[in-house]
């Protein structure tokens, strides 16, 4: 692996196997208590309506289905090598989420937090913990992907930024992942993503 999907793999890879460690210890729940009730004080129902529909994007099946969409794009163009990784990478880090969420010991979030369901809960497994945010680990490889591949320069960037950052909040302002739960998808996504580039071959869509 070269250039910088060599450097945000390891960091990223890193920064998630410490920060899963923290959060399994406990160490992150007192941070993570603060931030849900700090939550509760910007309640409404806008706010409500607005986070779920936020969080529609990182759906299982919503984000499942965009990301099986890019991946077809990417391999009609000629990049089926980076096709391929991006699938290897998007099933091995929901391999690694689900394990997670069933062997590392992370407080559930209290019953009475959760404020609104997600537009599509067509899928509901109950896993018993709830670390990594599956939402913000497929988002990440999603947007990021299609910020790397893209024509959209600046513009796109900001716009994935954007959407990226509110349904991040809005998975803790619901109250279905604590901010630490969050964090960890994401930096599992940026690992997968990172590893999925060492296919990219050249700057065919740009």
């Amino acid at each position: 692996m070269k250039g910088w999907s060599q450097a945000v793999f390891w960091a990223s890879g890193a920064a998630f196997a410490l920060h899963a460690a923290a959060a399994g210890a406990g160490w992150l729940l007192p941070l993570d208590l603060s931030l849900l009730r700090a939550t509760r004080t910007l309640a409404s129902g806008s706010l409500d309506r607005t986070g779920a529909f936020l969080s529609t994007l990182g759906s299982l099946e919503v984000s499942t289905a965009l990301f099986g969409l890019l991946v077809v794009a990417v391999s009609l163009r000629g990049d089926r090598r980076l096709a391929a990784r991006l699938v290897v990478a998007f099933l091995v880090v929901a391999l690694v989420e689900v394990s997670m969420k069933l062997l590392l010991p992370v407080p559930p979030i209290p019953a009475g937090a959760v404020r609104e369901t997600d537009f599509v809960p067509l899928l509901d497994a109950g896993f018993l913990y709830p670390y990594p945010s599956g939402h913000a680990m497929r988002t990440t490889m999603l947007l990021g992907a299609l910020c790397l591949l893209g024509r959209g320069g600046l513009l796109l960037w900001t716009i994935s930024a954007v959407l990226l950052l509110g349904m991040y909040a809005s998975r803790v302002y619901l109250g279905v992942h604590w901010a630490s739960d969050v964090v960890g998808g994401a930096l599992l996504g940026l690992a997968g993503l990172a590893w999925a580039w060492k296919g990219r071959r050249s700057s065919k869509w740009r």
